[in-house]
Formats: structure tokens, C-alpha cells, sequence
């Protein structure tokens, strides 16, 4: 697949890029464990009141469904916000790229992990060769 040249705000290392890719795929891998895990838990549990705002949505009904499960309210809460917020991670990242405090950070992690060699856990991923995890064969 062919990517496109980054603009200049978001040029890195190979490593660093590598390292943000990572990190990135991470945070949305997390949120969709969580709605796989706690938001298909907290739709379950709320099945009632799902078939109730089915027949007769009104901000009502849908704010007594809410306070009538209160657990399945906080699981939703969490996975929205969770979701939200590596959207807008994500989105600021495209449009006006990291900042230089962020790019140095992920220049100093990408060094540490260069110095650790092999013995870091990340290294597979974003070491020299980056094989994303690929083995050599």
C-alpha cells in the first residue's frame, strides 16, 4: 500500500514513526476491547430499555433507561469516552500534526528502546529493520 509523503510537522525517524503507529494502533485497539468487553456487556444489560427507545425514542425515555441502569450508563460512558478521545488523538494528529514536544518524546522513546536492543518488548515492532512483528524466515 502506498502512503502518502507526511507533511513537514509530521516527519519523525523511522523509528519514532514506527513507534507512533504503534502507539496509535494500541489506543484503538484498547477501545474496541472495550466496547467488545464493558459496552457489549452494558447494550446487553440494557435490552429493555433498548427495545422501550426503539418504539418511542424521546430524550426522556432515553435519560429514564440511563437512570434505570446505572452500571450499563457508566460501561457506555467509558467506551464513548474512550472512543472519543483516540478519535480526536487521532484526527489532531492528521490535521495539524504532533507538536514538538510530543515528536521529541517519541524521538527519546524510540531511543531507549534502540539502546535496550532486542531485550525490550517493542523492539520487534520498531527496532532497525521493523518488521512489524514479522519473523525472518
Amino acid at each position: 500500500m502506498l502512503r502518502p509523503n507526511p507533511p513537514d510537522r509530521l516527519r519523525l525517524s523511522s523509528a519514532a514513526g514506527r513507534l507512533y503507529g504503534l502507539t496509535l494502533g494500541m489506543r484503538w485497539a484498547v477501545a474496541l476491547v472495550a466496547w467488545l468487553t464493558l459496552g457489549s456487556w452494558s447494550l446487553w444489560a440494557m435490552r429493555p430499555a433498548a427495545i422501550l427507545l426503539g418504539e418511542h425514542f424521546t430524550w426522556t425515555s432515553l435519560r429514564f433507561s440511563l437512570a434505570t441502569y446505572p452500571w450499563s450508563a457508566v460501561g457506555l460512558t467509558i467506551c464513548i469516552g474512550l472512543t472519543l478521545s483516540v478519535l480526536l488523538h487521532h484526527s489532531r494528529g492528521i490535521l495539524w500534526g504532533l507538536s514538538a514536544k510530543e515528536r521529541q518524546a517519541l524521538e527519546r522513546w524510540a531511543g531507549q528502546i534502540g539502546v535496550q536492543g532486542t531485550r525490550h518488548p517493542l523492539w520487534r515492532w520498531v527496532g532497525p529493520s521493523g518488521h512489524r512483528g514479522q519473523r525472518k524466515s
